[in-house]
């Protein structure tokens, strides 16, 4: 069996990081996956990632998906770790649930071989791998998992969104997230336990705001 692996919500500072596995009986089930209109997800719209989903999730043999909070990527972070080695961490136990013939990742690291060493020390490795850089425009195992992520993570955000208002698409690009957070910070002194308090986006906002900062919001 053939498992794709990709993320979404790696570099925001709002929500989780997803990671997804997607579980295809071979390599060749690939090209029905292809047929079905199934690419990188970024090349879709959310709508038409939205419609994909449940196709994938039908012709998958199985889907395994993991979330990463914002407080989890905090205390890693706190200890010294990279969000590299965290993300492999995360890969190694899809690939260990999974326990795929071959594996097909996309790979986070400027330097794969390095990535791969990553993963192997949380789980062992099957005979086929491939690890490349936009796997998930090459892959169509890859892109399907790529599609599952991006489509929970969109939602996480939906969700936080219809309870505290709107926070954006939770990048660090964007405007409607950075007034988020500064609306939060002014009115309570911290942030909210979504919001990943070790990126740079959030210790600007602290000290452009002065001396006085109360400890992470623990209220939801």
């Amino acid at each position: 069996m053939l498992l794709g692996i990709d993320e979404s919500g790696r570099g925001p500072v709002i929500g989780d990081l997803v990671v997804a596995g997607v579980l295809l009986p071979s390599w060749d089930h690939q090209q029905a996956l292809r047929e079905k209109g199934v690419r990188d997800s970024k090349r879709l719209s959310r709508k038409k990632r939205e419609l994909l989903f449940p196709v994938i999730c039908d012709m998958a043999t199985r889907v395994i998906t993991k979330r990463v909070s914002a407080e989890e990527i905090d205390s890693w972070r706190s200890l010294g770790g990279s969000l590299n080695e965290l993300e492999a961490k995360v890969f190694a136990e899809v690939i260990a649930e999974a326990r795929p013939r071959g594996v097909v990742v996309d790979c986070a690291d400027v330097r794969p071989d390095a990535f791969l060493s990553r993963i192997r020390r949380y789980s062992k490795l099957p005979k086929d791998v491939v690890c490349e850089h936009r796997a998930d425009q090459t892959y169509p195992v890859v892109s399907a998992a790529s599609i599952v992520a991006k489509v929970l993570r969109d939602r996480s955000i939906g969700e936080l969104s219809w309870k505290y208002g709107p926070v954006g698409s939770g990048y660090c690009s964007d405007p409607r997230t950075i007034e988020f957070l500064k609306r939060w910070f002014e009115r309570t002194g911290g942030f909210p336990r979504f919001t990943r308090t070790t990126w740079s986006t959030c210790l600007r906002i602290s000290r452009e705001a002065g001396p006085t900062v109360r400890p992470r919001e623990s209220q939801d």
